[in-house]
């Protein structure tokens, strides 16, 4: 069996000049093809680290002296004849000046050959006895070549420094201006202020880690490292702890989580859904009081938090020790940092779903849009399901590690924008990590060490615009006994009228009846509970249009499947003056079949009404086609006739006033009323 896992917090401190801006364009080509390499260095933990394929494409690193993944190695230090690369570009130009990202050891650039479009070789570079070029960044100005340049050739001479040498990009540009590395960050004018340390009631002397802030902002979970209050004997040990905003919104002193979900092992709470009642955590936990690695997830009963049962995932393996995992508020969507098989070097972010058996895809990767040949960790995607960000050693920044965000840009969740750095007002020569933001994406809350590479704390910042995620609205209230207005424990779901599929899922709190979701703008949405013995009456919201967050509160009502009960069908819909349903509907319809077919013995009258508005025997007639449309859906269905039968009350039974355009509303309705049970 695998060893349990822990948070990985690793730091290199570093300090370089770097020119920067939030938006650059320079006329370089970076290589594009490899077209032959002399040798390559292999490290079997990440086979694809240090490979020639990491040159391709723009610098990935501005850091000189430090020896990473991203970049080319040859297979040994010292060569007796020269290592070289070989590589192509994308298009042919005329060269004024040939760029080579070094990482470390410059100073063994001997030669360069350009290739210009008919295969002919010309001398581009040619010194014997090269210089360490600063920072690492060789620039070689050269006359405007009359020919273009489709490839080059570098060779080094190894033996002329000490320990490998790490090439990152290979360049050719026809300007006269030098190039000059620009970071693509966000520029630190855009915030109105700077990262604040959290107070001494959630940041001790011990590391804290992983923060995981509720969606309305008002819990914050984290990992707690190296303190005396952690569980077991073994301090050292991880342990999750939990704060909640006092009045005045500042954390209140922080608090162990207690049993089941921590013990002697390391423990680390990953998630929390929108609704409170859920948590995803790291490791499997066994009934011995052992771990192993993967995830488990635990729920909130009556009792408080029960023991974690384990997370199924399809071909599930990680070849690294360490793996960073975050559900998305739809309850349906899980992204994490491994190492499998198909990574591109060292750890990936991938992304999984929920099937309908509770068990997990096999995970699929983002792919290069968004990893590296280095490693990416703490991947956090926002509530919108399209704003991820993440912790990487791969991308150009500040320090070991730095955050960093991409937009997806459809559905096949392989096709991303390139990461932007968060900046400097977040990142830092150290650690920076574990990057999260509540529904609102007004704050975000970080792991940093600042440099110190023994001491995590957590921070938080208030977001630009720019780094925010697409506006969410979260919606929250109580789930009720229509009857009794008693609270009730209920499964939640709510469905995109746009994909015509169910988005994501919750749970009531067993107590109190509250619960709280996450819907995404950009489309209308039908949402209800569900509880054995209840009818639900759904609700509806459109967030077509939405621009901004906003959070409302919509309790929902559940009526006993009892004798009598009258239960309107909000999510039926018909065009004006219309008995054809729109297409939305056959969600609503799809409900009602289903629960015919689970109560055997329930026999409905389908009632059809309208408001006031036009000819009494025209909105007589009306009502009844329009409950004869949804009779004839269920007999389609296989429901048997016996069991429901339809009438048309035309106007005759409002249930509001006629003279408002809001009281109409309420009269036109389709309601089903039970006969029998």
């Amino acid at each position: 069996m695998a060893n349990p896992v822990s948070l990985k917090h690793l730091a290199t401190t570093v300090a370089v000049f770097l020119l920067v801006t939030f938006s650059f364009a320079q006329n370089v080509e970076w290589a594009a093809k490899v077209e032959g390499v002399s040798s390559e260095f292999v490290w079997n933990a990440a086979p694809g680290s240090y490979t020639a394929k990491t040159v391709l494409g723009e610098p990935s690193c501005f850091i000189y002296g430090k020896g990473i993944g991203i970049a080319w190695a040859p297979s040994k230090q010292k060569s007796d004849v020269p290592e070289y690369l070989h590589v192509s570009f994308a298009n042919a130009i005329q060269v004024r000046q040939i760029i080579v990202n070094e990482m470390q050891n410059s100073g063994s650039l001997t030669h360069i050959t350009l290739f210009d479009t008919e295969g002919v070789a010309h001398v581009g570079y040619d010194e014997p006895q090269p210089k360490p070029s600063p920072n690492g960044l060789f620039i070689y100005m050269i006359p405007l070549t009359p020919y273009k340049v489709v490839g080059l050739k570098a060779e080094f001479n190894t033996n002329l420094v000490n320990g490998y040498i790490n090439v990152d990009a290979i360049g050719v540009s026809s300007s006269d201006t030098p190039y000059t590395h620009k970071l693509n960050e966000v520029p630190a004018s855009l915030f109105v202020s700077d990262a604040e340390r959290l107070s001494d009631n959630v940041n001790t002397n011990a590391s804290e880690l992983l923060p995981v802030i509720s969606p309305d902002g008002s819990t914050l979970y984290f990992t707690r490292q190296n303190h005396p209050g952690n569980l077991g004997t073994d301090k050292s040990k991880q342990d999750i702890w939990v704060s909640t905003k006092d009045s005045v919104g500042g954390f209140k002193m922080a608090v162990n989580l207690g049993e089941p979900i921590n013990n002697a092992n390391n423990n680390s709470l990953c998630s929390v859904t929108p609704d409170g009642q859920t948590a995803l955590l790291l490791n499997v936990y066994r009934a011995d009081g052992s771990s192993s690695v993967g995830m488990s997830m635990t729920k909130k009963g009556v009792d408080g938090w029960q023991f974690p049962e384990e997370v199924i995932i399809q071909d599930f393996y990680n070849r690294n020790q360490y793996g960073e995992y975050h559900l998305n508020a739809d309850n349906k969507t899980m992204v994490m940092a491994v190492q499998r098989d198909d990574a591109i070097g060292n750890k990936d972010v991938y992304v999984s779903f929920l099937n309908d058996d509770g068990k997990w895809t096999v995970p699929m990767n983002l792919g290069g849009e968004v990893n590296t040949a280095e490693g990416e960790t703490s991947p956090f995607l926002a509530p919108d399901r399209r704003t991820l960000y993440f912790a990487s050693s791969g991308w150009p920044g500040y320090g070991g590690r730095d955050l960093f965000m991409s937009t997806r840009l459809d559905e096949s969740w392989t096709k991303w924008s390139k990461p932007i750095n968060l900046g400097s007002k977040i990142n830092t020569a150290g650690f920076d990590a574990y990057f999260v933001v509540p529904a609102s994406g007004e704050y975000a809350y970080f792991t940093s060490n600042k440099g110190d590479e023994y001491k995590e704390d957590i921070h938080r910042i208030k977001l630009p615009n720019a780094l925010r995620p697409k506006p969410v609205v979260l919606v929250k209230g109580r789930v009720l006994n229509a009857k009794t207005n008693e609270p009730l424990g209920a499964d939640i779901i709510y469905e995109s009228y746009l994909t015509r599929s169910v988005m994501g899922s919750a749970k009531s709190d067993a107590n109190d009846g509250k619960y709280q979701i996450v819907l995404p703008s950009g489309s209308s949405y039908g949402f209800l509970a569900s509880s054995k013995g209840y009818a639900s009456l759904n609700e509806n919201i459109d967030l077509t249009n939405l621009k901004d967050y906003n959070e409302i509160t919509r309790d929902l009502y559940l009526f006993p499947l009892e004798k009598g009960q009258v239960i309107r069908l909000n999510n039926v819909f018909f065009d004006t003056d219309k008995y054809n349903f729109r297409t939305e509907t056959s969600f609503e319809l799809n409900r009602l079949v289903s629960m015919l077919k689970e109560y055997v013995n329930l026999k409905i009258e389908v009632s059809g009404h309208t408001d006031s508005t036009g000819d009494d025997a025209h909105n007589q007639q009306l009502s009844t086609n329009r409950a004869k449309a949804v009779y004839n859906y269920l007999i389609e269905n296989k429901i048997p006739s016996d069991r429901i039968s339809f009438k048309g009350y035309g106007e005759s039974k409002p249930v509001a006033t006629n003279s408002t355009e809001a009281g109409k509303q309420q009269n036109r309705r389709v309601e089903f009323l039970i006969l029998e049970n």
